[in-house]
């Protein structure tokens, strides 16, 4: 099992003032070798924007946003169902973000699924 952490701080420039921001953002990230080629994925990423300037097309309140992203992924190889299928592996995955803004705009939430069939190539 491997469990990593990060910060990052951004300083974005921008030309039109209202798109220029800094970002501080936190993630945690999880790796776990579940034995037989089975395996789980997962992380959450926390991103906090502070913008320098209010677009003022949208609104007079300077924009703040803090989202909020996690996702997890299995996989396994399809070995288990019949012995010549363990060089197929299927991935399943899920990913929700969150943002919050001070601008209702730019407040909102997206769910996303995945899957895929992979084949291992070997000689």
């Amino acid at each position: 099992m491997r469990v990593g952490a990060s910060y990052t701080r951004t300083e974005k420039d921008a030309r039109k003032r209202y798109n220029a921001y800094s970002r501080d953002a936190l993630g945690l990230d999880h790796a776990w070798l579940l034995g037989r080629g089975r395996f789980l994925l997962s992380a959450l990423t926390v991103n906090l924007d502070r913008y320098e300037h209010p677009d003022d097309a949208i609104s007079l309140k300077t924009r703040r946003d803090d989202t909020f992203r996690a996702r997890m992924t299995f996989g396994t190889p399809l070995g288990f169902i019949a012995g010549p299928l363990n060089d197929l592996l299927f991935t399943a995955g899920y990913e929700y973000f969150h943002s919050l803004s001070t601008l209702e705009t730019y407040r909102y939430d997206n769910g996303k699924a995945s899957m895929m069939l992979s084949y291992k190539w070997g000689y």
